[in-house]
Parts: structure tokens; C-alpha cells; sequence
């Protein structure tokens, strides 16, 4: 299982580490266990089940393959063992009651998630309870743009700050424009903090004031 959760890490660095802490391989809004979806914009919000895990991957691995598709190695990506592995690490994600996956639904079906909890590096000037993470945020492709992912960051910060969260943090890869561009839009701004990345790109650490 090391080698699985490895192989996630180092294609997708921030759901890797919501995966990899997982009891055989460590997040701040608890689960909502009243959870009855908000709905917003024709997209239904809900808390993920296990029996979304199979889905959750397949949205994850189409959406990371649109950035790291000719930086990470086809091997790593379209690796069955990697696929299995990490439905088991989501199915293990989301039964536990430290971290939260949340689900957009639309047309009859599950569209994007973001998962969430506490940070994953040190919080050395602050209460870690008020500092939440943003492990990873995906929607397929084919419907990107039409307010999904709005719909999930906007529940996302509604949950932290119903939590007490001050700051929210994530990490994005710097050739990943889009989502730079889709946070910077949303207030969230780089802090200067980076770490190694596929293809000589470092992962960038952004960084949302929620007070």
C-alpha cells in the first residue's frame, strides 16, 4: 500500500496527503452527520459517502490528467494498482470523522468534490484548530465552467467558518493556471511558501483569510 499512496503523492500533492493518512498509509470541519446537500446555483452539495469512492477517483483522475498528463509518468497515471489503491484510501477517507469530502451533484450524478481538514504543515503562529486545509478541488472537465467548483469552495468556506477556521490553506501546482486563477479570484494569495513539483514546478501554497 506505501507504493500506492506514494505514487498519488507525487502526482497529486494535495489529495495524496488528504489519502495518505490514512490508518494503514490524517482533517478541520467535522462531518455534518445532519448533512441534508445545499443546494446552489442547480448543483446539489452533499457529504461523501464510501460508496462515492469509486467516483471520486474517476473525477480525480480526469481532472488531474488535464495538468499533469506529459509531466507525471503515463505509468503513474494510468497504473490499475494506483486506481484500486486509492479507492480504498477514499473509501477509508471518508468514514472517518476527522475529514470531510464533499460531493456537487448535477444531472443525476456526482460532478466534483473537494475534501478538506486540518493542515498538513506545522502552524506555528496561530491556534492550529482556527488553520483548515483544502487538500484538493476537482470537477470534470466537461463541466468546468458552469459554477460547480464555485458552488464547492463557497459551501467549503461556509463550513470552515461555521467551524471557526480563520485561514484556509492549499497547495496548487505552479503550471496549473487555471487553478491559480480560479483561487486568486476567490481571495486566496500565494504566502511565499513552496515545496518541489512534477516536471521542475514547484507546488505553491495560497492561503484564504476567513476573519
Amino acid at each position: 500500500m506505501a507504493r500506492v499512496i506514494l505514487a498519488v503523492a507525487r502526482s497529486d500533492s494535495g489529495c495524496g496527503r488528504f489519502l495518505a493518512a490514512s490508518p494503514s498509509v490524517a482533517l478541520l470541519c467535522e462531518p455534518d452527520h445532519h448533512d441534508r446537500g445545499t443546494r446552489m446555483t442547480g448543483v446539489r452539495i452533499r457529504q461523501a459517502t464510501v460508496d462515492d469512492a469509486a467516483t471520486l477517483v474517476e473525477i480525480h483522475r480526469r481532472a488531474r490528467d488535464t495538468y499533469y498528463r506529459g509531466m507525471v509518468p503515463d505509468e503513474v497515471l494510468d497504473d490499475p494498482a494506483d486506481h484500486a489503491g486509492m479507492r480504498a484510501a477514499y473509501e477509508r477517507a471518508v468514514a472517518r470523522p476527522d475529514r470531510t469530502a464533499l460531493c456537487a451533484e448535477s444531472g443525476g450524478g456526482v460532478v466534483g468534490f473537494a475534501a478538506l481538514g486540518p493542515p498538513f504543515e506545522p502552524v506555528e503562529d496561530a491556534d492550529p484548530g482556527s488553520v483548515a486545509q483544502l487538500f484538493g478541488l476537482y470537477v470534470v472537465p466537461e463541466r468546468w465552467d458552469r459554477r460547480i467548483g464555485s458552488s464547492l469552495h463557497d459551501e467549503s468556506v461556509r463550513r470552515w467558518r461555521q467551524a471557526g477556521v480563520v485561514t484556509a490553506r492549499l497547495e496548487v501546482w505552479e503550471r496549473n493556471e487555471r487553478a491559480r486563477a480560479f483561487y486568486l479570484r476567490r481571495g486566496w494569495r500565494p504566502d511565499g511558501h513552496e515545496r518541489p513539483g512534477p516536471g521542475g514546478y514547484p507546488y505553491l501554497r495560497m492561503v484564504l483569510s476567513l476573519s
